[in-house]
């Protein structure tokens, strides 16, 4: 079972009017959340606005609030300023901001730094070395806030990240500049143990260092965006995946930020109000801008995580099911469930079929398109996810046509030739029209049951014997078509 987060007022809390209902309401699962000028604004995927928060800073003299993090719909926490920077809580629960600190943590005045990621429990923030507080700013590394013990911890000390992520692999990342020459590196850490694990190279792997955010799917498979307009994936060996450059989508080529959500959607902030969305293979990237001044983005997780629907057979090359006869086929899905807490299944199709187990099927007729819809229910909360999908059933088969007579090597004497197929389809059944072909030439297209001819075929002159060939071209009713051949020798009369 999720536990359900509480967070003290450790700084101030701070109650906003309760005249606008809108502000009680949780986050929609799936939305884009972005920071940008202190103010928190949520969107649609497809851009339309919902609404705004301003982000309160708790002390006079106000910093920029940075990135953002939706921990679940109904919380969500920002890095809200610089050298003496909070994470400002947004609870839909209470309807309050609530803020907490750390003594040393502070980051540098650039416009693009800042990074934040959290688990169920743990929420993680960049710490830069800075000069203020008497020298405590000068700690650096991560700091890691327990959401339940409210402890707070500074560990990775010997690096000074500018963007983390909370990968959907379970692992933390911390992207930070270092070395000599400098380059971009990111190093790789449990978020439990706070143990290292590895470090990735990215300047040795692109020979440049203008990297400023990372996300991480459940492969591990790493998402940067940087300065250039450049989006990459690589793997989790360092192999290059993807590139891509959104510069002419984006409203600015230098990209803040970037979250992934368990969906495989993609959305990157940019210098100048720009929001961009796309997917895990950079295909079909849309944007829409948020003021003029730079965004940092999250999207809204979901509670109970959609499954998805996985066809037990294989698709044809149409995307559909491939008919096995004259009434479709059966078709067989079953649930893929990315949730680790018990849940209950729930399934409906367009044909009227419905059932309540991991594993469903029905009957589909040939070129008929049901949508599939499979609804989770997590059985200790109550929360549920749905997904839909298209089903389709279409014939790709090719009639397969047999030569009973000439069989291939025949000589045929004489001009007259008897050509007899056999041609299956399952699910035609029959086919009634194909062509015939002798050498080069078309004979006949032919219509008959049974499915043979004789013809009469050139006479080769006197001496050695021809070679001709004798081919047979079906189309079925779906457009499907298959050519079967045969080569035979023609041969003079007997005697002559």
């Amino acid at each position: 079972m999720r536990p359900r987060f509480t967070l003290p007022a450790l700084v101030a809390v701070l109650l906003l009017p309760h005249a606008d209902p809108a502000l009680a309401q949780t986050f929609e699962e799936g939305n884009v959340l972005v920071s940008t000028r202190e103010v928190l604004y949520e969107y649609t995927p497809d851009g339309m606005f919902v609404r705004s928060l301003p982000i309160p800073y708790p002390h006079p003299v106000t910093e920029n609030a940075r990135d953002v993090v939706a921990i679940h719909p109904g919380l969500v926490a920002v890095f809200n300023g610089t050298f003496d920077p909070y994470v400002s809580f947004w609870d839909a629960d209470t309807e309050a901001w609530t803020h907490r600190t750390h003594v040393g943590w502070s980051t540098a005045n650039n416009v693009s730094y800042g990074g934040i990621g959290a688990t169920e429990r743990y929420l993680f923030v960049t710490d830069q070395r800075t000069y203020g507080n008497g020298g405590a700013d000068e700690a650096k590394g991560i700091v890691r806030f327990d959401l339940e013990s409210q402890a707070a911890v500074r560990f990775a000390e010997d690096i000074e990240p500018i963007d983390l992520a909370v990968g959907l692999d379970g692992m933390l990342y911390a992207l930070y500049p270092g070395g000599s020459p400098s380059g971009r590196f990111i190093d790789v850490y449990d978020p439990e143990t706070l143990a290292f694990a590895r470090t990735i190279n990215l300047s040795a792997i692109f020979g440049h260092t203008g990297h400023r955010a990372i996300a991480v799917n459940a492969q591990g498979d790493v998402f940067i965006a940087d300065w250039d307009g450049d989006l990459q994936k690589i793997d989790a060996a360092g192999n290059v995946l993807l590139e891509t450059n959104i510069c002419s989508v984006a409203a600015s080529c230098s990209l803040f930020d970037i979250d992934l959500s368990t969906e495989g959607v993609i959305v990157i902030g940019d210098r100048f109000g720009g929001v961009t969305l796309t997917d895990e293979q950079f295909a079909s990237p849309t944007s829409f801008r948020v003021g003029t001044w730079g965004t940092f983005v999250a999207i809204v997780p979901f509670r109970l995580i959609p499954p998805a629907i996985v066809h037990e057979d294989p698709l044809n090359p149409q995307g559909c099911l491939e008919a096995t006869g004259p009434d479709g086929a059966t078709v067989r899905l079953r649930a893929e469930n990315r949730n680790t807490d018990p849940v209950e299944y729930a399934w409906y199709a367009s044909a009227g079929a419905g059932g309540n187990e991991e594993a469903f099927s029905f009957d589909a007729q040939l070129n008929e398109s049901v949508e599939v819809t499979l609804t989770l229910t997590e059985v200790a909360t109550g929360y549920t996810a749905s997904v839909t999908l298209d089903v389709c059933v279409s014939d790709t088969t090719s009639p397969v046509i047999t030569f009973l007579s000439p069989r291939e090597g025949d000589s045929i004497v004489g001009n007259n030739l008897a050509v007899a197929v056999k041609i299956d389809d399952v699910v035609d059944l029959s086919i009634e029209e194909f062509d015939l072909f002798v050498g080069q030439t078309t004979t006949l297209p032919y219509r008959s049951q049974p499915q043979s001819v004789s013809v009469r075929a050139f006479k080769p002159g006197r001496g050695s014997p021809t070679e001709v060939e004798v081919a047979v071209r079906a189309v079925d009713q779906s457009g499907n078509v298959g050519r079967e051949s045969v080569f035979i020798r023609l041969l003079h009369d007997r005697g002559k």
